[in-house]
């Protein structure tokens, strides 16, 4: 494990920044919190306009996405946390945390943006 962590977190990180990349590029989006000193294998995006709660039933089986923390993925309250990093009740509800692993691939990404662009669009 110690050989293979940092080699990983630099693996997995630019999974991540390709992820979020693929969504600002399409605009309406911006990623929440700082860009830099964060976790490696997790994006918060804002899709304005996106009704997150139905994106992620529809979408969470097939992409490992949420619309807020581990911790309190049963509520649909807008995210306290994303609210006090001042984002409006709209934009925490528009809002959808992206999740990558160990395993997480290339391919993998390209595949989820693929899907996650298409599908937004039809929750907007």
């Amino acid at each position: 494990a110690k050989e293979i962590i940092p080699k990983e977190i630099i693996r997995v990180s630019k999974l991540r920044d390709k992820l979020e990349l693929g969504f600002l590029e399409l605009g309406n989006a911006k990623v929440n919190g700082m860009v830099a000193n964060r976790l490696p294998n997790t994006t918060n995006i804002l899709h304005y306009g996106l009704d997150a709660n139905t994106f992620v039933d529809v979408i969470g089986h097939e992409v490992a996405v949420s619309n807020g923390s581990a911790c309190t993925s049963a509520h649909i309250e807008p995210s306290h946390v994303l609210k006090a990093m001042g984002l409006s009740d709209e934009e925490a509800k528009s809002s959808i945390r992206y999740s990558l692993g160990r395993l997480t691939t290339d391919e993998e990404i390209e595949r989820a943006l693929s899907l996650l662009v298409h599908k937004i669009g039809d929750f907007k």
